[in-house]
C-alpha cells in the first residue's frame, strides 16, 4: 500500500553498500527533490489546463444551432478537464459567493447564465488551446480520452448504485464524472516540465502495481502524479473534496472515501476509475478485461450478466461521447475554420452584450479587441509565439523545434556542434531577497550574455524558470572550444544592477551560473536533442555540485 504524503518507508538491503552507491543515491535524491520543487512551483502558478480541440468546437456548434439547452452546454464543458476545472473554480470563487460548494457542472452553468457563459467558455477555450504547456495533439488527445473513460466509468457505476434514490444517484453521478475526469490533471504539467523525461515517465504510468508506480514516480520527481494533481487542483481553485480525492486516488478505497466525505458508491466508482489507463488511443479488449476484473473485485459484481451489462453501458457511453465531440487537431482544416468562426462568435456575443448593459461597454469592447488581437497574432505571427518575452530567448517549444532542424542540417553538411545547459545559481534567493523584478533582470542579463557569446552560430532557449539550453554550430572543433570558453567566461560571475526593494537607489546583484557544455562533433542519425541535453544537464549538475563542495570546504573566518 502506498505511504501517505510526508511519510517515508525504509527497505532493508544487504550489508556492504559502497560509499559510491550511497553517493549516487544521494545525488538521485537531490535531483528528485529539485524536480519536486520545480513541479510544485509550476503547479502553484498554473491557472489554466490545456484544452482539447474537439470540445470547444462542439460547444461552438451548440451555440450556432440556437436551440441547445443549458444542460447541453454543461454536458460539453464537463467533458474537458481544462474547461471543467476553470468553470468550477470560478463559481466557487469569491466572485459568486456560493452558500455551499458547487460540485456539479449543471449547477455551475446555471449560476453563470447563458449571457456570460459563451464569452467565458470561448475565452477559456482559446487560452487553453494555446496554453503555455503546449502539449502535442497526440498526447493531449490520448490524455483526454483516458480521462473521459475514467469519467464515464465513474458516472455509470455511481448512477447504477442500488441503495440510492434516483435523484441522489443522478446528482452524485455528475460529481463522480467530474472528479474522475480530473484525476490526472497533473500529467500535462509533468509532461511540459521536462519533455526529455516523458518517455520514461510514460512507461512508468503503464505499470499495473500502483505501489511500484508511485515509488518509481517519486524516485524521479520527488512526488507522484496524484499528489501533484491535488496541488494543481488547489492552485486552480477546485472544491477541496475534489482536490483531496485527486491527491489520494491511487491510495485505495478507504483513502478516497475519507477524502470525499461522500457516498460509498461514488468512492468505489472513483477508486475503480483510478485503475484505468492514464493515456488511451482507443477502448481495447485489454482495457475491457481490466474493467471486468475490477468490477468483480472492487465493486462486487459477481454475476457475469450484471458485469457484462455494466461494461456494455460504459463502452456505449464512451463511444457515443467520442462520436459527439469528434476528432480534430491543430493542423486540420476544421480547426482553422473553428478559429475563424470562434473569432466571429466572440464579436457577435460581445456586441449583443454591449447593447444589453451600457455600463459594460468599455470592458466588453476591450475584451473583444484583446481576443481578436490574440487570434490575429496567433494566425499571422506564429513565429513570435516561439520566443520568451522576458529574456528574448526562444521558449521551450521554439528551442526544441529549431534544435531538431539544426541537428538535421549539421548531419547533412557534416559540421560539428556543441550543446549546453545553464542553470542560475541560488536564483530563488535573488527573488526572495531582492524581489521578482531583480530576478527578471538577472534572467534577461544571463540570456543576453549567452547570445553575445554565440553571435549567429547557435540558438539559446529558456526551457525552465531559470534554465537555458544552448545549441552551437561551428566550422571546426577549435571554434567550438573558443565558444565554450566564451560562454563559460560570460556566465562565471557578473553583476546585474536593479532597484532595491526598500529604496529607489540602484542595487548591484552579484550572479553566477552553472554551465554544462559538451562538444558532440557530428551527431549520428539516432542522436536527439533530448539525449544531448540530458548529457549537458548532467555536466551542469556536476559543476554545481563541485562548486558547493568547494564552498563547504572553505574554512570559516
Amino acid at each position: 500500500m502506498r505511504v501517505a504524503a510526508g511519510s517515508s518507508s525504509v527497505c532493508s538491503s544487504t550489508a556492504g553498500v559502497t560509499a559510491g552507491s550511497s553517493t549516487a543515491h544521494n545525488y538521485r535524491a537531490q535531483l528528485a527533490d529539485k524536480r519536486r520543487r520545480e513541479l510544485e512551483q509550476q503547479a502553484a502558478s498554473l491557472d489554466l489546463l490545456p484544452t482539447t480541440f474537439a470540445v470547444p468546437m462542439h460547444i461552438l456548434r451548440l451555440h450556432r444551432s440556437r436551440n441547445a439547452a443549458m444542460n447541453d452546454f454543461a454536458h460539453a464543458i464537463g467533458a474537458d478537464p481544462g474547461l471543467a476545472s476553470k468553470v468550477l473554480a470560478l463559481v466557487n470563487s469569491a466572485a459568486f459567493k456560493p452558500t455551499s460548494r458547487v460540485t456539479r457542472m449543471s449547477q455551475a452553468v446555471s449560476m453563470i447564465g447563458m449571457k456570460n457563459l459563451l464569452p467565458l467558455v470561448f475565452g477559456f477555450s482559446l487560452a487553453g488551446i494555446f496554453n503555455k504547456l503546449s502539449l502535442p495533439s497526440a498526447e493531449r488527445g490520448a490524455m483526454w480520452k483516458a480521462s473521459l473513460l475514467k469519467a464515464v466509468t465513474a458516472r455509470e457505476l455511481t448512477a447504477s448504485a442500488q441503495n440510492l434514490p434516483p435523484a441522489d444517484a443522478t446528482s452524485l453521478a455528475e460529481e463522480a464524472f467530474l472528479c474522475a475526469l480530473l484525476q490526472d490533471i497533473s500529467l500535462p504539467v509533468i509532461y511540459a516540465s521536462d519533455r526529455s523525461a516523458w518517455p520514461e515517465f510514460s512507461a512508468i504510468l503503464q505499470l499495473d502495481n500502483p505501489d511500484e508506480r508511485c515509488d518509481r514516480e517519486t524516485r524521479i520527481n520527488g512526488i507522484d502524479h496524484a499528489e501533484l494533481g491535488g496541488l494543481v487542483g488547489k492552485a486552480m481553485g477546485l472544491p477541496e473534496p475534489f482536490c483531496r480525492a485527486i491527491a489520494v486516488h491511487h491510495c485505495g478505497l478507504s483513502a478516497v472515501s475519507e477524502a470525499l466525505e461522500s457516498n460509498a458508491a461514488m468512492a468505489r466508482a472513483l477508486d475503480l476509475a483510478s485503475w484505468l489507463p492514464h493515456k488511451l488511443a482507443q477502448l481495447t479488449p485489454q482495457t475491457a478485461q481490466l474493467l471486468a476484473m475490477r468490477l468483480r473485485t472492487s465493486v462486487g459484481l459477481s454475476s457475469p450478466a450484471a458485469c457484462a451489462a455494466v461494461l456494455k453501458q460504459i463502452g456505449l457511453c464512451f463511444e457515443q461521447m467520442l462520436q459527439t465531440f469528434g476528432e480534430a487537431d491543430e493542423t486540420s482544416v476544421a480547426f482553422r475554420k473553428f478559429l475563424q468562426a470562434l473569432s466571429q462568435e466572440i464579436a457577435t456575443v460581445m456586441e449583443s452584450a454591449v447593447s444589453a448593459s451600457k455600463s459594460e461597454i468599455g470592458e466588453l469592447k476591450q475584451r473583444e479587441s484583446d481576443l481578436l488581437e490574440k487570434v490575429g497574432l496567433l494566425q499571422q505571427h506564429v513565429v513570435q509565439a516561439d520566443y520568451d518575452e522576458l529574456t528574448g530567448a526562444l521558449n521551450r517549444r521554439g528551442f526544441f523545434t529549431r534544435a531538431s532542424r539544426i541537428l538535421a542540417l549539421v548531419r547533412e553538411y557534416e559540421r560539428p556542434c556543441m550543446v549546453g545547459f545553464v542553470d542560475m545559481d541560488d536564483f530563488k534567493a535573488v527573488n526572495d531577497t531582492h524581489g521578482h523584478a531583480a530576478g527578471d533582470a538577472v534572467l534577461a542579463a544571463a540570456s543576453q550574455r549567452i547570445r553575445d557569446a554565440l553571435a549567429t552560430r547557435g540558438i539559446v532557449g529558456r526551457i525552465g524558470g531559470d534554465e537555458f539550453a544552448v545549441l552551437v554550430v561551428g566550422g571546426d572543433v577549435e571554434q567550438l572550444q573558443a565558444d565554450e570558453r566564451q560562454i563559460t567566461q560570460n556566465l562565471a560571475s557578473f553583476v546585474v544592477t536593479t532597484r532595491s526593494l526598500t529604496s529607489a537607489q540602484p542595487l548591484p546583484v552579484p550572479v553566477t551560473a552553472s554551465v554544462g557544455l559538451e562538444i558532440v562533433g557530428i551527431p549520428s542519425a539516432e542522436t536527439t536533442i533530448d539525449a544531448l541535453l540530458r548529457r549537458a544537464d548532467e555536466l551542469m549538475y556536476a559543476q554545481k555540485r563541485n562548486r558547493r563542495l568547494r564552498r563547504a570546504d572553505r574554512p570559516v573566518t
